[in-house]
């Protein structure tokens, strides 16, 4: 299957998503039927998908559902019940027909479309041996469909994964690289005795550091979360040309990295350390 719906799961709500980056899938096919949030997870990736899954397993399922209520038929490949010749011709006239080009499933759809063919040899209300060898081969054949799918479905969900973590650290990078561009911007804009606002960030345990204003950005902002220190930076003027400090009020836990953030990624020598900042002080203006 191709991985066209990986994009389309972008339609999907975040706790969906979330679970197909975060959770592992249920360990089988049963187990997941019995699971609201992965059976939404498993019908979208059909219903999105393309190929033989796509395409047969509508029909399996609804087989599935009718020989568990006709046949008692069980997860193991079994059938508790009795089928009858008329149940099989009704199953293959509503679904097994329907499979016979799929070769995965071409032998069972011939089973029973020989038998149903066989009115005289198996009148409707005929139940020996050979039509319970035909009923359990209808389903043990479909029982394997979709374990196989189910098992495909494993793989699909840890490329899922991968590909995600790789967007986001993509989006991570693209997005850190350009704070920092505004970060310095916003720092050689700041003239003595001049603040702006400074937040920070624990962005999927990554520290960011937001200087100054970044509404360009302000979506992909509002998804690191509330921030951990959201408090004002102003410049002030030293007693010597090019000398002076970065004053930062109630940096909290954050100095050292508000630190780093201005003096290595910036390229400011100044001395950054917690003050509060003059009332005296003026805003940035943004322009």
């Amino acid at each position: 299957m191709g991985t066209g719906w990986i994009a389309a799961s972008a339609l999907l709500p975040d706790s969906l998503r979330k679970a197909m980056k975060e959770e592992d899938p249920p360990a089988d096919y049963e187990a997941m039927t019995g699971n609201q949030r992965w059976r939404e997870i498993f019908g979208f990736w059909v219903n999105t998908g393309e190929g033989y899954h796509c395409a047969v397993l509508p029909g399996v399922n609804a087989f599935s559902q009718w020989a568990r209520n006709k046949w008692d038929a069980q997860p193991s490949g079994t059938i508790g019940g009795t089928a009858t010749a008329g149940e099989v011709r009704e199953a293959f006239g509503t679904w097994y027909s329907g499979f016979a080009s799929q070769d995965q499933m071409g032998e069972a759809a011939e089973a029973a479309r020989q038998l149903a063919s066989d009115v005289d040899g198996h009148p409707d209300d005929d139940h020996d041996e050979p039509v319970q060898q035909v009923a359990t081969t209808m389903w043990r054949t479909v029982r394997s469909v979709l374990e196989s799918t189910y098992e495909e479905f494993g793989k699909a969900i840890a490329d899922y994964g991968k590909t995600a973590a790789g967007d986001e650290n993509k989006l991570l990078e693209e997005t850190t690289r350009q704070i920092h561009d505004t970060n310095r911007a916003t720092m050689t804009q700041l003239g003595d005795k001049t603040y702006t606002q400074l937040q920070v960030y624990n962005w999927g345990g990554t520290m960011v550091v937001v200087i100054g204003n970044h509404d360009e950005r302000a979506q992909t902002i509002a998804t690191m979360g509330p921030p951990l220190v959201d408090c004002l930076i102003a410049k002030k003027r030293g007693l010597l040309p090019g000398s002076g400090e970065w004053l930062v009020e109630e940096p909290g836990q954050c100095l050292e990295r508000i630190a780093y953030e201005i003096n290595t990624v910036c390229g400011s020598p100044k001395k950054v350390r917690k003050a509060a900042v003059p009332r005296d002080y003026g805003e940035l203006e943004v322009g």
